[in-house]
């Protein structure tokens, strides 16, 4: 029965991820013809950057999705290249920048708008952050070490949390209910971090008593193979996590390429 559990969780997510692909290329067709027709009232909300940054982390989440892993313990759902902790954690690395960058976009766009130019500049830092959040990533997948993930994590609760209240100061200018929502939504997701996420990778991270002394190139091949189990005690720390991540992650790309008529 347990088993069948994580099957079912992999197929919803699955099921979810390949939609959300074709909701991407509905959205470029769509583009497309009102280009072609030149309808530009309708393109008012499009920005290409926006769009491929949106494109880069929905695929990430799908490939990520569809071929899930637990990175620094090198398990896998199934025997696939595309499973090897290496893939999952360049396909991360990709979807998570662009989607920082997809969302300090919008921010800085909203705070030009409103002349807020000082919100403009942090986002800049936010961005910058988030690289030192891929690096701590990479080190704690490359040395198994999952207390890198707590620092990777801190910072990304920071940065969502910065930039929930960012949307607050936005709603003190306009009432617009979306900036209060994007608030509240920033703050449930640090609420999650603080009491789920983070101190699931401390308690892992105390476990890490193996001192992994290798190369560089020794530890990117131990990240290119993975040990297979479909067992729900291997899984069940991950599923809530990951759950959210490749459910309400894309979800808000996806509603980020045209939510604000500016």
């Amino acid at each position: 029965m347990n088993i069948n559990i994580i099957y079912i969780w992999w197929f919803i997510l699955s099921f979810y991820s390949i939609y959300n692909i074709y909701t991407l290329y509905i959205y470029k067709l769509k583009i497309n013809y009102y280009k072609s027709h030149n309808h530009k009232h309708k393109l008012i909300n499009y920005d290409k950057s926006n769009f491929i940054a949106c494109c880069l982390y929905t695929s990430a989440c799908a490939i990520r999705s569809i071929f899930p892993r637990i990175d620094v313990e090198r398990i896998c759902l199934f025997n696939n290249v595309l499973s090897y902790p290496i893939v999952g954690r360049i396909c991360a690395t990709i979807g998570e920048l662009a989607f920082i960058y997809q969302v300090t976009l919008i921010t800085k766009n909203i705070a030009e708008y409103l002349d807020c130019y000082r919100i403009n500049n942090y986002m800049n830092i936010i961005r910058c952050m988030n690289i030192y959040a891929q690096l701590f990533c990479w080190v704690g997948v490359l040395y198994q070490k999952n207390i890198m993930h707590v620092f990777e994590e801190c910072i990304w609760m920071i940065s969502i949390s910065f930039i929930g209240f960012c949307y607050l100061y936005f709603y003190g200018q306009v009432e617009y209910n979306i900036f209060k929502i994007i608030f509240y939504i920033s703050q449930i997701y640090t609420f999650f971090m603080i009491f789920i996420d983070i101190p699931m990778y401390y308690n892992k991270s105390i476990n890490d008593t193996e001192i992994i002394d290798i190369s560089l190139i020794d530890a990117i091949k131990n990240m290119s193979y993975c040990d297979i189990s479909d067992s729900y005690n291997v899984w069940k720390q991950e599923i809530p996590w990951m759950t959210g991540y490749f459910i309400n992650g894309p979800y808000i790309s996806l509603k980020l390429l045209d939510l604000f008529n500016l």
